[in-house]
């Protein structure tokens, strides 16, 4: 099993530099799978390395702990949200020397078997969320013409359907990651899936998301999709929903 701090330290270090110099933020991502004998030892790590001096000092953006709830072979993410490719690194070599970060990585050794990193740049947010735990769909794409999709997203959520569904969207473009031929995704965020499911049945009956799925079929290809739940959320999570807005 891999130690949870140098996944940490190797993908933010090794892909700090593709991205741009100037500010953006970026996502990391890690999956596991944790059996559910383990799972209470993985969210107690998690509490407290949150809880840690270092942690609290060079964590400036949120860390998630999320259950991948349908469409994975994971069983948990890792989600970390920074201002930029610079903070992530900066966040990386402090936690580097740490016996905290020593202590987490040990405990998701014992606890959870590593499935793949991905490290995402944030493209675009609409009606961007305040950064609190809530439950997501996150999607996997293959984009030819990443403006095209930002022009049908565009259109898609500003109309009264795409409105009413009351969620927060962000597309990023994956500049690492496991699956092979993805270039982006997009996270979908919402309070509670069975209200949003059912808004999205409505909505999605209407002319305004058939005129959506042909302009975004032109350029944009699916792959698939997972649902989930964010567990808990650690660190400054307002300033997440601020860097998002």
């Amino acid at each position: 099993m891999i130690n949870l701090r140098k996944c940490i330290i190797a993908a933010t270090v090794a892909f700090g530099s593709l991205a741009s110099a100037s500010a953006q933020v970026v996502v990391q991502t890690y999956d596991f799978q944790v059996p559910p004998t383990s799972q209470g030892a993985v969210a107690s790590a998690m509490a407290k390395f949150a809880s840690s001096d270092v942690f609290k000092t060079n964590m400036k953006g949120a860390v998630y702990l999320n259950s991948y709830d349908f469409g994975s072979s994971a069983t948990h993410s890792i989600a970390v949200f920074q201002e930029s490719p610079s903070a992530a690194s900066t966040t990386s070599k402090a936690f580097e020397g740490s016996a905290d970060a020593a202590e987490l990585g040990v405990a998701f050794s014992k606890n959870a078997n590593f499935l793949g990193a991905s490290y995402h740049k944030v493209l675009k947010s609409w009606n961007p969320a305040d950064g609190s735990p809530n439950q997501f769909q996150t999607y996997a794409f293959q984009v030819s013409n990443p403006a095209g999709v930002v022009k049908a997203l565009d259109m898609w959520l500003n109309s009264d359907p795409g409105k009413s569904l009351n969620s927060s969207v962000t597309l990023t473009e994956l500049r690492s990651g496991t699956v092979p031929g993805q270039t982006h995704a997009l996270i979908v965020i919402y309070e509670d899936r069975g209200i949003y499911e059912e808004a999205w049945t409505k909505a999605t009956s209407t002319k305004e998301w058939s005129k959506f799925v042909t302009a975004f079929q032109r350029h944009a290809t699916t792959m698939g999709s997972v649902m989930g739940t964010t567990l808990a959320g650690f660190g400054d999570m307002a300033a997440v929903g601020e860097m998002l807005d």
